[in-house]
């Protein structure tokens, strides 16, 4: 095998674990008890809406590879998203909060910040919201419940931006990065 044969070997597999890692961290919280496909989904169906989903995403992330996309940017491609799961509702539970406007953020910006840490794309211009995070800056919220519409999202990092701890940092990206670092090492890796 060609060495770049082999490098494109080690990105694929990145990526594809990235996307599988976004999707997990998008629906678990919401769906612990719950299933998430409908019973009568066979794996093939699930296997294409997910292939479909990496697909999507990767088209919507070639722009943010060669330069910082803006937020406004940024919220028109979590809308495309959220638009693109929401079409494939059809295969989900009712309970579900799958097509919430919260699964499409967090499955987004975990894509982003798996990218943007691996140097495949530009730093992106917000984080993924979770409670996690949103405890960090005093909000007991619950993200899966709370954020339903594009508003109430773009509340929540309104939120975050006005914050003491988060607007000393450069960005929303940079703030996240840090402390998501701290909580899981806690100083064990420099």
């Amino acid at each position: 095998m060609s060495e770049t044969n082999i490098q494109n070997q080690k990105e694929i597999f990145l990526k594809s674990e990235f996307f599988l890692l976004s999707w997990a961290a998008a629906v678990q919280q919401r769906n612990r008890g719950q299933k998430l496909f409908k019973k009568n989904i066979s794996n093939e169906k699930k296997n294409e809406f997910k292939k479909n989903l990496f697909e999507f995403t990767e088209d919507i992330l070639e722009t943010y590879k060669t330069q910082r996309v803006n937020a406004n940017v940024h919220h028109e491609n979590l809308l495309q998203v959220h638009k693109f799961i929401s079409e494939g509702k059809g295969i989900f539970t009712d309970d579900s909060y799958a097509f919430n406007f919260s699964t499409a953020q967090k499955y987004f910006n975990m894509m982003c910040k798996y990218y943007w840490c691996a140097g495949f794309i530009e730093e992106p211009p917000e984080l993924p919201v979770d409670s996690i995070n949103l405890s960090n800056i005093g909000i007991k919220d619950s993200w899966t419940k709370e954020i339903i519409t594009k508003d109430d999202y773009e509340k929540v990092i309104e939120d975050f931006r006005t914050n003491e701890s988060v607007s000393s940092e450069s960005s929303l990206a940079v703030w996240e990065l840090k402390n998501w670092n701290r909580r899981q090492f806690n100083g064990f890796i420099q």
